[in-house]
């Protein structure tokens, strides 16, 4: 589990780098290749929060003895992807680009000396919304698997807490049933000891008996 977590904390650390390094300049290209570089960015930062997704779901089950490490470095990262979202709409609304609007509609001015131009260009708007409608309902489904996910990883978790109480209820009757074996050995004892008195102080009188009438 944590090798799984240390993997997707590289995935993240390189896709930060990749975020830093494309904002690097983008202020003094054209505009076309600003375009490009948001896209780029926001495809990080879109892979940057499934990363951080699925290394909640790993930390949740791991031990309580291994969680904190790793949950104070999920804050980290978390802290780290919100500061370059809002530096990613900042840019964004400092270009005037629309990036939504650009993946949209990117091929469709490349057609315009064509005479099918217009055909073409709707024809690739309409893949083009459908490739973003699939890619909605593909992180929609993400995010419901993780939802389920997390709840089997609650369900764990309150099952061990059940089994640890159980198993702690056993050892104290375990206990409890040793003392009370004790205490019968003891009692068992006591007895034998009561007895043995009672027969010497019996024979001691049948003798002192004995010896004043013989």
């Amino acid at each position: 589990m944590t090798e799984i977590i240390r993997s997707l904390e590289n995935d993240f650390d390189r896709y930060v780098g990749g975020v830093n390094t494309q904002f690097e300049g983008i202020r003094s290209t054209t505009k076309e290749n600003q375009t490009r570089i948001l896209i780029a960015v926001d495809n990080d930062l879109k892979e940057c929060e499934r990363t951080i997704k699925q290394m909640e779901i790993n930390i949740a089950g791991l031990d309580r003895s291994a969680k904190p490490q790793y949950v104070d470095k999920l804050k980290q990262h978390k802290v780290t992807y919100d500061i370059l979202k809002k530096e990613f709409l900042r840019v964004q609304d400092e270009l005037s680009i629309n990036i939504g609007r650009e993946k949209l509609f990117q091929g469709g001015s490349q057609g315009n000396n064509n005479p099918f131009g217009s055909e073409a260009a709707n024809i690739i708007n309409q893949q083009n919304n459908k490739l973003v409608d699939a890619k909605r309902v593909a992180y929609e489904t993400e995010d419901i698997s993780i939802g389920v996910q997390k709840e089997l990883n609650r369900n764990n978790e309150t099952l061990n807490r059940a089994l640890e109480t159980n198993r702690r209820a056993q050892r104290e009757i375990d206990a409890s049933n040793s003392l009370l074996n004790t205490i019968w050995r003891r009692m068992m004892l006591n007895k034998l000891v009561l007895i043995g008195v009672t027969v010497f102080v019996c024979l001691i009188i049948f003798v002192i008996l004995y010896v004043r009438f013989s």
